[in-house]
């Protein structure tokens, strides 16, 4: 994105807007939608952004009128637009295992791997994610992807982040819950990774000590809400 540069700013309509392309650092405010457009000098329209109403001081309220806003200054818009240029991602999803009300997380076998239950897609405004009995698959490119399992009465335990198609494991936190004291907390992982193909996942979990129906999260049974237990966050990258 350009670098805004806040004496070049302009006025237009949106469509007006869209047929131009200007200078990079050009600012465009758009009279009908009441957005901005940011131009780098080679994109038709530029970048929008929306305007969104802030906070305002006592003193900048009008007396009797209470529900005073002020609109963002040219160096507002130039933090904004460049504290977005600097972001690293351009998409989200978020994943995670729901039951219903009162359903625990499930039995926890110690000795080996386990998969955990991976059912619910909260987020994916791009479509960047497919999940399908209890894997996700991504596009080829830069993700970095976090994620945390719920356990208890376990003892020790831990969570990877495992490359199905590729054979490659990425270690989550070890962590103990002790058995027989109602121990519970979750692992959490984190990882960055590159891929050139199509490449699926899932999250395993190994622990030291099984317990059943409970091992894999114990639910809360509040009533008319879901229960939650593994949950990823994937953030893909420019």
């Amino acid at each position: 994105m350009a670098s805004v540069n806040p004496q070049k700013k302009l006025r237009g309509t949106a469509s007006q807007n869209a047929a131009v392309t200007l200078e990079e650092g050009t600012i465009v405010y758009l009279t009908d939608t009441k957005q901005i457009a940011v131009h780098d000098g080679s994109t038709a329209g530029g970048t929008v952004f929306d305007i969104l109403p802030v906070q305002v001081s006592s003193a900048e309220k009008t007396a009797g009128n209470e529900t005073v806003v002020r609109g963002f200054s040219p160096f507002d818009i130039k933090d904004m637009s460049e504290m977005h240029s600097k972001s690293a991602f351009i998409s989200y999803a978020l994943l995670a295992d729901q039951k219903s009300q009162g359903t625990d997380g499930g039995t926890f076998t110690s000795g080996s791997d386990q998969t955990r239950d991976l059912n619910t897609k909260k987020a994916d405004p791009d479509n960047i994610v497919s999940l399908s009995s209890n894997q996700f698959s991504l596009a080829a490119g830069s993700y970095l992807i976090k994620w945390s399992t719920p356990v208890y009465d376990v003892n020790a335990h831990r969570s990877k982040l495992y490359d199905v198609t590729g054979d490659n494991t990425y270690v989550g936190s070890s962590e103990y819950a002790p058995s027989g004291q109602n121990g519970a907390n979750r692992s959490f992982g984190i990882a960055r990774i590159t891929i050139s193909t199509s490449t699926t996942f899932e999250i395993r979990h190994r622990c030291d000590g099984t317990k059943s129906n409970i091992g894999f999260g114990l639910s809360c049974d509040y009533s008319g809400e879901v229960e939650e237990y593994t949950q990823v966050e994937i953030y893909k990258e420019k």
